[in-house]
């Protein structure tokens, strides 16, 4: 089975992702114990945490023994008559289209522009969405379903693929990353902290919280769009002119090895927002000479 780097916790209606290398005995049976649940979407298997006599590094987060991961969930094994697991190979590699990738930028600028109160309006609706899940999902279904990760990276597809409208790119902020992420396609939010321009890479720095990300530009990026390389310093522009400017970006996790640092690497065109806009809209904004915020 593939290991299981972080977890849900909730806790007085509030819910944070949590590291497995955050949790230690103490504090799991002080606080986690019951409270931890698979991070992945749509999935709402309860997680227990499992010591290593010795070694706690060799800990390990694993699901209740009558708390099922969903037959999507990268995690779900399945259950066969001589009591054997064998984990679902049943995960397809999909191509996030332009409209998800808009989609789930637009979703994260709104969560972040909320109030506490609408916040907790949308957590409540979300924690509906997820009931409803579990009731459709606790009775007997023997039929084979198909699980989709959504990526951006062309390099990641072993073959063309359709994209599936079934499935949601998750979103954190640049300070809620965590290894588990690395790899995987997120939509990440942070604030602009400067624009780094050299002849080989053009990168927005952020920060959050006094964490810091790079969001690196591909190749890809620039072939779809080739008239973006001459309007990038128009975010530093807007960054000027404005209390605070949100980035958004949709691309794969990075580990940085000369910053020990998360990054993204973003390859979509559509895969970033200058708070809520495009590059070529705010180029266009500039060149009419008004905003609509």
């Amino acid at each position: 089975m593939a290991t299981i780097y972080n977890a849900i916790y909730r806790s007085n209606n509030r819910e944070e992702i949590i590291d497995i290398f955050a949790i230690n005995p103490k504090n799991y049976s002080e606080k986690y114990r019951n409270k931890l649940f698979c991070s992945e979407p749509n999935c709402f298997a309860k997680l227990c945490y499992v010591v290593m006599p010795g070694n706690s590094k060799r800990s390990y987060l694993r699901k209740w023994r009558n708390s099922p991961h969903n037959e999507n969930c990268f995690h779900y094994t399945e259950e066969v008559k001589n009591g054997v697991r064998k984990h679902s190979s049943r995960t397809k590699t999909v191509m996030a289209s332009e409209e998800q990738i808009s989609r789930s930028l637009k979703r994260a600028l709104e969560l972040e522009l909320m109030s506490e109160e609408e916040r907790e309006k949308r957590r409540e609706e979300d924690r509906r969405k997820r009931e409803n899940g579990i009731r459709r999902n606790s009775g007997n279904n023997s039929s084979e379903q198909l699980s989709m990760e959504l990526v951006t990276n062309p390099e990641e597809l072993a073959a063309a693929s359709d994209e599936t409208k079934g499935s949601r790119l998750l979103t954190r902020n640049i300070d809620a990353l965590k290894n588990g992420d690395v790899g995987k396609t997120r939509t990440v939010i942070g604030s602009f902290l400067e624009l780094e321009h050299t002849k080989e890479r053009m990168i927005v720095r952020v920060v959050r919280n006094s964490s810091f990300l790079d969001i690196k530009f591909e190749e890809a990026f620039f072939v779809a769009a080739p008239e973006y390389s001459d309007i990038f310093h128009l975010i530093e522009r807007f960054a000027k002119e404005n209390k605070q400017t949100i980035i958004l970006a949709t691309g794969e996790v990075r580990r940085s090895e000369d910053k020990n640092e998360f990054s993204v690497s973003v390859f979509d065109k559509a895969g970033l927002s200058v708070h809520g806009k495009r590059l070529v809209d705010l180029a266009r904004e500039y060149s009419l000479g008004h905003f609509n915020f």
